[in-house]
Protein backbone atom coordinates (compact mmCIF):
# COMPACT_ATOMS: atom_id res chain seq x y z
CA UNK A 1 0.00 0.00 0.00
CA UNK A 2 1.06 3.18 -1.15
CA UNK A 3 1.33 5.69 2.22
CA UNK A 4 2.73 8.69 0.53
CA UNK A 5 1.34 12.14 0.39
CA UNK A 6 -1.17 12.54 -2.20
CA UNK A 7 0.14 15.11 -4.73
CA UNK A 8 -1.73 17.44 -7.72
CA UNK A 9 0.07 19.03 -10.50
CA UNK A 10 -1.49 21.96 -12.33
CA UNK A 11 0.30 23.97 -15.10
CA UNK A 12 -1.10 26.03 -18.00
CA UNK A 13 0.98 24.80 -20.55
CA UNK A 14 -1.03 23.96 -23.36
CA UNK A 15 -4.28 25.72 -22.38
CA UNK A 16 -5.94 28.69 -24.24
CA UNK A 17 -5.57 32.32 -22.68
CA UNK A 18 -9.20 32.30 -21.40
CA UNK A 19 -8.72 28.49 -20.12
CA UNK A 20 -5.41 29.42 -18.19
CA UNK A 21 -7.01 32.51 -16.40
CA UNK A 22 -10.54 30.60 -16.11
CA UNK A 23 -8.66 27.47 -13.94
CA UNK A 24 -6.41 30.00 -11.85
CA UNK A 25 -9.46 31.91 -10.51
CA UNK A 26 -11.47 28.25 -10.18
CA UNK A 27 -8.52 26.73 -8.05
CA UNK A 28 -7.76 30.23 -6.10
CA UNK A 29 -11.86 31.16 -5.36
CA UNK A 30 -12.40 29.27 -2.36
CA UNK A 31 -9.14 31.78 -1.06
CA UNK A 32 -9.41 34.64 -2.77
CA UNK A 33 -9.69 36.51 -5.81
CA UNK A 34 -6.47 36.67 -8.71
CA UNK A 35 -6.75 39.72 -11.26
CA UNK A 36 -5.17 40.37 -14.02
CA UNK A 37 -3.28 43.50 -13.65
CA UNK A 38 -0.65 44.38 -16.39
CA UNK A 39 -2.35 46.58 -19.59
CA UNK A 40 -3.04 44.70 -21.87
CA UNK A 41 -2.71 41.36 -19.83
CA UNK A 42 -4.43 38.25 -21.30
CA UNK A 43 -3.38 35.44 -19.34
CA UNK A 44 -2.53 34.14 -15.68
CA UNK A 45 0.26 31.68 -16.56
CA UNK A 46 2.39 29.53 -13.79
CA UNK A 47 2.05 25.75 -12.19
CA UNK A 48 1.03 24.32 -8.65
CA UNK A 49 2.75 21.24 -7.36
CA UNK A 50 0.38 20.53 -3.92
CA UNK A 51 0.85 17.97 -1.04
CA UNK A 52 -2.24 17.27 1.12
CA UNK A 53 0.05 17.10 4.21
CA UNK A 54 -2.09 15.83 7.65
CA UNK A 55 -4.89 18.93 7.55
CA UNK A 56 -2.54 21.21 5.61
CA UNK A 57 -1.47 21.94 2.16
CA UNK A 58 2.10 22.05 1.04
CA UNK A 59 3.86 22.83 -2.05
CA UNK A 60 5.17 25.33 -4.96
CA UNK A 61 3.98 27.80 -7.02
CA UNK A 62 5.07 29.62 -10.31
CA UNK A 63 3.51 32.39 -11.64
CA UNK A 64 3.17 35.74 -13.84
CA UNK A 65 2.50 38.96 -12.90
CA UNK A 66 -1.05 39.56 -11.15
CA UNK A 67 -2.95 40.57 -8.07
CA UNK A 68 -4.77 38.99 -5.36
CA UNK A 69 -7.52 40.29 -3.47
CA UNK A 70 -9.38 39.01 -0.63
CA UNK A 71 -12.56 41.16 0.41
CA UNK A 72 -15.11 40.97 3.64
CA UNK A 73 -17.82 39.23 1.35
CA UNK A 74 -15.54 36.76 -0.05
CA UNK A 75 -14.42 35.85 4.22
CA UNK A 76 -17.99 35.45 4.88
CA UNK A 77 -19.21 33.68 1.86
CA UNK A 78 -16.54 31.14 2.16
CA UNK A 79 -14.86 30.97 5.84
CA UNK A 80 -12.03 29.57 5.44
CA UNK A 81 -10.17 29.51 8.56
CA UNK A 82 -6.45 28.72 7.21
CA UNK A 83 -3.24 31.16 7.03
CA UNK A 84 -1.05 31.26 4.29
CA UNK A 85 2.44 31.08 4.65
CA UNK A 86 4.56 31.82 1.69
CA UNK A 87 8.48 31.87 1.33
CA UNK A 88 9.72 34.30 -2.09
CA UNK A 89 11.90 31.88 -3.67
CA UNK A 90 11.80 35.15 -6.70
CA UNK A 91 10.06 38.27 -7.22
CA UNK A 92 8.49 40.68 -5.37
CA UNK A 93 4.90 41.00 -3.35
CA UNK A 94 3.22 44.85 -2.25
CA UNK A 95 0.24 45.79 -1.10
CA UNK A 96 -2.31 46.11 2.08
CA UNK A 97 -3.57 44.07 4.46
CA UNK A 98 -5.56 43.44 7.62
CA UNK A 99 -8.50 45.76 9.11
CA UNK A 100 -6.63 48.22 8.58
CA UNK A 101 -4.96 48.15 5.27
CA UNK A 102 -1.57 48.19 6.52
CA UNK A 103 0.97 48.56 3.91
CA UNK A 104 3.62 46.01 3.23
CA UNK A 105 6.24 44.70 0.93
CA UNK A 106 8.54 41.72 0.49
CA UNK A 107 11.27 40.40 -1.35
CA UNK A 108 12.99 37.37 -2.45
CA UNK A 109 13.79 35.27 0.57
CA UNK A 110 11.18 36.66 2.71
CA UNK A 111 8.37 34.83 4.18
CA UNK A 112 5.00 35.95 3.80
CA UNK A 113 1.88 35.54 6.16
CA UNK A 114 -1.96 35.82 5.18
CA UNK A 115 -4.66 34.94 7.58
CA UNK A 116 -7.92 34.08 5.48
CA UNK A 117 -10.01 35.26 7.77
CA UNK A 118 -8.68 39.49 7.37
CA UNK A 119 -9.36 41.37 4.39
CA UNK A 120 -6.26 42.05 1.73
CA UNK A 121 -4.88 43.28 -1.70
CA UNK A 122 -1.67 43.30 -2.58
CA UNK A 123 0.24 42.79 -6.56
CA UNK A 124 2.78 39.82 -6.98
CA UNK A 125 5.89 40.41 -10.22
CA UNK A 126 6.44 37.31 -11.73
CA UNK A 127 8.00 34.98 -9.51
CA UNK A 128 8.03 31.60 -7.39
CA UNK A 129 6.95 30.20 -3.68
CA UNK A 130 7.06 27.75 -1.27
CA UNK A 131 3.60 27.94 0.02
CA UNK A 132 1.95 26.33 3.41
CA UNK A 133 -1.66 26.74 4.46
CA UNK A 134 -2.09 25.78 8.17
CA UNK A 135 -5.38 25.86 9.60
CA UNK A 136 -5.65 28.45 12.01
CA UNK A 137 -6.21 26.48 15.21
CA UNK A 138 -2.92 24.78 14.96
CA UNK A 139 -1.09 28.16 15.75
CA UNK A 140 -0.20 29.57 18.83
CA UNK A 141 -2.88 31.44 21.02
CA UNK A 142 -1.05 34.03 21.89
CA UNK A 143 0.20 34.49 18.34
CA UNK A 144 -3.79 35.00 17.15
CA UNK A 145 -4.21 37.51 19.18
CA UNK A 146 -2.32 39.64 16.48
CA UNK A 147 -3.34 40.76 12.85
CA UNK A 148 -0.94 38.18 11.43
CA UNK A 149 -2.31 39.19 7.13
CA UNK A 150 0.79 41.14 5.80
CA UNK A 151 3.93 40.45 8.49
CA UNK A 152 6.79 39.78 6.87
CA UNK A 153 9.33 37.54 8.43
CA UNK A 154 12.58 39.26 6.75
CA UNK A 155 15.23 37.08 5.40
CA UNK A 156 17.52 39.30 7.33
CA UNK A 157 16.44 37.52 10.89
CA UNK A 158 17.77 34.74 12.29
CA UNK A 159 13.97 33.81 12.38
CA UNK A 160 12.92 34.84 9.15
CA UNK A 161 16.26 32.44 7.61
CA UNK A 162 15.19 29.62 9.95
CA UNK A 163 11.34 29.89 8.49
CA UNK A 164 12.89 29.83 5.28
CA UNK A 165 15.20 27.27 5.44
CA UNK A 166 12.50 25.16 6.92
CA UNK A 167 10.44 25.54 4.12
CA UNK A 168 12.57 25.34 1.42
CA UNK A 169 13.54 21.34 3.20
CA UNK A 170 10.00 20.68 3.55
CA UNK A 171 9.36 21.02 -0.15
CA UNK A 172 12.17 18.83 -0.80
CA UNK A 173 10.84 16.33 1.36
CA UNK A 174 7.06 16.34 0.71
CA UNK A 175 7.84 14.37 -2.65
CA UNK A 176 8.84 11.04 -0.27
CA UNK A 177 6.97 12.01 2.60
CA UNK A 178 4.69 9.47 4.63
CA UNK A 179 1.17 10.57 5.35
CA UNK A 180 2.63 9.84 9.37
CA UNK A 181 5.37 12.08 8.57
CA UNK A 182 3.13 14.48 6.82
CA UNK A 183 1.32 15.12 10.39
CA UNK A 184 4.21 15.63 12.07
CA UNK A 185 5.59 17.87 9.73
CA UNK A 186 2.05 19.95 9.79
CA UNK A 187 2.42 20.07 13.91
CA UNK A 188 6.31 21.02 13.23
CA UNK A 189 5.55 23.68 11.04
CA UNK A 190 2.84 25.67 12.46
CA UNK A 191 5.41 25.57 16.39
CA UNK A 192 8.07 27.13 13.94
CA UNK A 193 5.61 29.64 12.33
CA UNK A 194 4.05 30.66 15.95
CA UNK A 195 7.70 31.20 17.57
CA UNK A 196 8.76 32.91 14.42
CA UNK A 197 5.86 35.33 15.05
CA UNK A 198 6.09 35.61 18.81
CA UNK A 199 9.29 36.70 18.41
CA UNK A 200 8.44 39.34 15.84
CA UNK A 201 5.65 40.73 18.14
CA UNK A 202 7.97 40.60 20.96
CA UNK A 203 10.30 43.01 19.10
CA UNK A 204 7.65 45.52 17.50
CA UNK A 205 9.00 48.53 19.76
CA UNK A 206 5.40 50.30 21.34
CA UNK A 207 7.32 53.89 20.69
CA UNK A 208 6.52 54.04 16.74
CA UNK A 209 3.20 52.52 16.83
CA UNK A 210 0.02 54.81 16.52
CA UNK A 211 -1.65 55.63 19.79
CA UNK A 212 -3.88 52.90 20.96
CA UNK A 213 -7.24 53.41 19.35
CA UNK A 214 -6.50 55.68 17.06
CA UNK A 215 -6.86 53.56 13.98
CA UNK A 216 -9.75 51.99 15.02
CA UNK A 217 -11.92 55.14 15.55
CA UNK A 218 -10.67 56.18 12.29
CA UNK A 219 -11.85 53.24 11.17
CA UNK A 220 -15.48 53.64 12.63
CA UNK A 221 -15.51 56.73 11.29
CA UNK A 222 -14.48 56.41 7.84
CA UNK A 223 -17.16 53.51 8.01
CA UNK A 224 -20.34 55.68 8.59
CA UNK A 225 -19.33 58.79 6.50
CA UNK A 226 -18.45 56.48 3.67
CA UNK A 227 -21.47 57.86 1.57
CA UNK A 228 -19.93 61.58 2.10
CA UNK A 229 -18.77 63.48 -0.84
CA UNK A 230 -16.41 65.41 1.83
CA UNK A 231 -15.03 62.37 3.36
CA UNK A 232 -11.26 62.54 2.48
CA UNK A 233 -7.62 62.42 4.17
CA UNK A 234 -8.02 66.28 4.65
CA UNK A 235 -11.42 66.03 6.47
CA UNK A 236 -10.27 63.36 8.69
CA UNK A 237 -7.11 65.63 9.50
CA UNK A 238 -9.25 68.31 10.50
CA UNK A 239 -12.06 65.59 12.26
CA UNK A 240 -9.41 64.50 14.41
CA UNK A 241 -6.95 67.17 14.74
CA UNK A 242 -4.08 64.79 13.39
CA UNK A 243 -1.47 66.12 11.18
CA UNK A 244 -1.08 64.36 7.67
CA UNK A 245 1.94 62.88 8.21
CA UNK A 246 0.60 60.85 10.97
CA UNK A 247 -2.60 60.01 9.57
CA UNK A 248 -0.60 58.61 6.40
CA UNK A 249 1.51 56.52 9.33
CA UNK A 250 -1.87 55.31 10.94
CA UNK A 251 -2.87 53.55 7.38
CA UNK A 252 0.58 52.79 6.02
CA UNK A 253 2.72 55.42 3.62
CA UNK A 254 -0.22 56.83 1.67
CA UNK A 255 -3.12 54.14 1.48
CA UNK A 256 -5.83 56.25 3.94
CA UNK A 257 -7.32 57.34 0.31
CA UNK A 258 -6.98 53.97 -1.21
CA UNK A 259 -8.49 52.58 1.63
CA UNK A 260 -11.76 55.15 1.13
CA UNK A 261 -11.75 54.51 -2.61
CA UNK A 262 -11.72 50.45 -1.75
CA UNK A 263 -14.87 50.38 1.11
CA UNK A 264 -16.92 52.85 -1.34
CA UNK A 265 -16.52 50.34 -4.32
CA UNK A 266 -16.79 47.03 -2.12
CA UNK A 267 -20.68 48.79 -0.86
CA UNK A 268 -20.86 49.40 -4.39
CA UNK A 269 -20.93 45.93 -5.60
CA UNK A 270 -23.13 44.90 -2.92
CA UNK A 271 -25.66 47.36 -4.10
CA UNK A 272 -25.34 46.33 -7.52
CA UNK A 273 -25.64 42.56 -6.96
CA UNK A 274 -27.72 42.86 -4.26
CA UNK A 275 -30.17 39.75 -4.45
CA UNK A 276 -33.91 39.53 -4.66
CA UNK A 277 -34.20 42.07 -8.07
CA UNK A 278 -33.56 45.16 -5.68
CA UNK A 279 -30.80 46.65 -7.10
CA UNK A 280 -29.89 50.52 -8.13
CA UNK A 281 -29.33 51.64 -11.28
CA UNK A 282 -25.10 52.18 -11.63
CA UNK A 283 -25.89 56.19 -11.55
CA UNK A 284 -27.41 55.67 -8.69
CA UNK A 285 -24.90 53.59 -6.93
CA UNK A 286 -21.97 56.07 -8.03
CA UNK A 287 -23.41 58.80 -6.50
CA UNK A 288 -24.42 57.24 -3.26
CA UNK A 289 -21.61 56.41 -2.56
CA UNK A 290 -19.55 59.24 -2.50
CA UNK A 291 -18.51 58.97 -6.38
CA UNK A 292 -17.98 62.39 -8.14
CA UNK A 293 -19.51 61.75 -11.29
CA UNK A 294 -20.74 58.30 -12.81
CA UNK A 295 -17.45 58.13 -15.16
CA UNK A 296 -15.03 58.10 -11.93
CA UNK A 297 -16.88 55.30 -10.46
CA UNK A 298 -17.15 53.28 -13.42
CA UNK A 299 -13.06 53.82 -14.20
CA UNK A 300 -12.18 53.31 -10.14
CA UNK A 301 -14.38 50.15 -10.82
CA UNK A 302 -13.27 48.82 -13.35
CA UNK A 303 -9.60 48.92 -11.80
CA UNK A 304 -10.42 47.33 -8.97
CA UNK A 305 -12.51 44.97 -10.25
CA UNK A 306 -11.69 44.27 -13.25
CA UNK A 307 -14.93 44.65 -15.12
CA UNK A 308 -17.33 46.85 -15.39
CA UNK A 309 -20.49 48.14 -13.11
CA UNK A 310 -22.83 46.81 -16.09
CA UNK A 311 -20.65 43.33 -16.04
CA UNK A 312 -21.18 43.09 -12.49
CA UNK A 313 -25.16 43.92 -12.79
CA UNK A 314 -25.03 40.44 -14.98
CA UNK A 315 -22.78 38.54 -13.37
CA UNK A 316 -24.23 35.48 -11.88
CA UNK A 317 -22.83 34.54 -8.53
CA UNK A 318 -22.16 31.24 -7.38
CA UNK A 319 -21.10 31.04 -3.52
CA UNK A 320 -19.03 28.33 -2.29
CA UNK A 321 -20.39 26.43 0.90
CA UNK A 322 -19.45 27.73 4.06
CA UNK A 323 -17.55 23.58 4.33
CA UNK A 324 -15.53 23.82 1.80
CA UNK A 325 -12.36 21.81 3.03
CA UNK A 326 -8.65 21.72 2.12
CA UNK A 327 -9.23 18.21 0.62
CA UNK A 328 -11.84 19.52 -1.49
CA UNK A 329 -9.63 21.75 -2.94
CA UNK A 330 -6.81 19.23 -3.32
CA UNK A 331 -9.49 16.95 -5.16
CA UNK A 332 -10.31 20.21 -7.56
CA UNK A 333 -6.77 20.63 -8.35
CA UNK A 334 -6.64 16.89 -9.02
CA UNK A 335 -9.86 17.02 -11.65
CA UNK A 336 -7.84 19.61 -12.99
CA UNK A 337 -5.00 17.86 -13.19
CA UNK A 338 -5.50 14.48 -13.18
CA UNK A 339 -3.04 13.04 -11.22
CA UNK A 340 -3.56 9.97 -9.49
CA UNK A 341 -3.64 10.53 -5.04
CA UNK A 342 -0.15 8.71 -4.09
CA UNK A 343 1.25 8.94 -7.36
CA UNK A 344 3.46 12.30 -6.84
CA UNK A 345 4.29 14.37 -10.11
CA UNK A 346 7.80 14.20 -11.22
CA UNK A 347 9.90 17.36 -10.58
Amino acid sequence: MNDRLSAALFTTQGLTPDDSTDAWRSLAMPFFEVLAREAGQRRLDGAILSYAMGDCLAGATQYNARGYRLTDGHIRRCEMEYVFVQLLRSGSVSGHAGRSGDAFSAGSGDVCIFDLSDPFEFDTSEGSTVTLVLPRHTLDRKVMRHGLSGNVLSRRTPMGQALGAHLLTLARLLPEMSQQEGRAMQDASAAMLSAALRDRFDKMPDVARPRPGMRQQLLDYIEVHLASPELSPQHLCERFGMARPHLYRVFGGSGVQRYIQRRRLEAAMRDLQQPGGRRRNISQTAYRWGFSSERQFQRAFRGYYGMTPSEALRQVEHPLPSDVSLADIQKNLLNWTKITPGNPPGP
